[in-house]
């Protein structure tokens, strides 16, 4: 699109969406051939099959739906109190980044929510218990040091995209404060497929919508009006520590006092 067809930001959005449809083609090919243990048969799908299919991607579906607003909401935000381009292009950026930063706590995520449905369809308790230990440690250690890579590369990141040196200024912040925050986003994305895979698609759904759209959009705004084009640089990663404490005090109410074991 960018080389050869020219098509600018609408053309983007039309390769995102052609990108989309052929990836979820490729996919559902899978289903066709023979040798797949599950296929596709039209003749059985019910009523009750598509509203539970439905229920079961909700959480996805809200993920989506809550970033797409986010990011219309911020983008908007920053147009109206950016100091320069510069800052709209670190913004875009940082959008960019994250999304290859943060599939590591979305592919152990993915990992975690059909493990966790194994183990609780077979009412294993103490496996369920185990696999929740075991993916808190591997995620915490993973982005760890993800992390840490990434804050030390920032710079030599940021010039990958760009070297001008105002852009290269704003986006070397906003990989940092990404950086810091990956471990955050890994830990909150395992217990999110954690709840998912026992069911728990109320919760999922409000973390989901509190995450990706409430939280980043209300401190974009308070920190931007603040700090300026950094500030809604850092909404992000500020999101990412407040959802943490907000996921303690769920937790609280769930269980009427504080919580004394793993179980709880």
């Amino acid at each position: 699109n960018a080389l050869v067809f020219k098509g600018g930001v609408y053309g983007m959005g039309l390769a995102t969406s052609i990108s989309y449809i052929l990836e979820l083609s490729i996919m559902l090919s899978h289903f066709i051939y023979k040798k797949s243990y599950f296929r596709f048969n039209l003749r059985t799908l019910s009523k009750e099959n598509i509203k539970g299919m439905l229920a079961g991607g909700s959480p996805t579906f809200v993920m989506k739906l809550a970033t797409i607003i986010r990011d219309i909401a911020i983008n908007r935000l920053n147009l109206a109190i950016a100091l320069s381009a510069a800052a709209v292009v670190a913004r875009s950026l940082q959008n960019d980044i994250s999304l290859i930063l943060f599939s590591i706590g979305l592919g152990i995520g993915k990992t975690i929510i059909t493990m966790t449905g194994m183990y609780y369809g077979a009412k294993d308790m103490q496996g369920l218990k185990r696999l929740y230990i075991y993916a808190f440690k591997v995620s915490l250690i993973i982005s760890s040091i993800t992390g840490i890579i990434v804050l030390i590369l920032s710079y030599p990141i940021s010039r990958l995209y760009t070297n001008d040196k105002e852009i290269l200024e704003y986006s070397i912040f906003a990989i940092c404060t990404l950086a810091i925050v990956i471990p955050l986003d890994t830990l909150t994305g395992a217990l999110q497929n954690y709840l998912q895979g026992i069911g728990n698609l109320k919760l999922v759904n409000l973390i989901n919508f509190g995450e990706r759209f409430f939280i980043p959009v209300i401190t974009a705004v308070i920190l931007g009006i603040n700090f300026g084009s950094k500030g809604i640089l850092a909404s992000i990663a500020v999101g990412k520590l407040l959802i943490i404490p907000m996921l303690f005090v769920i937790i609280c109410i769930r269980r009427k006092g504080l919580p004394k074991s793993i179980n709880d």
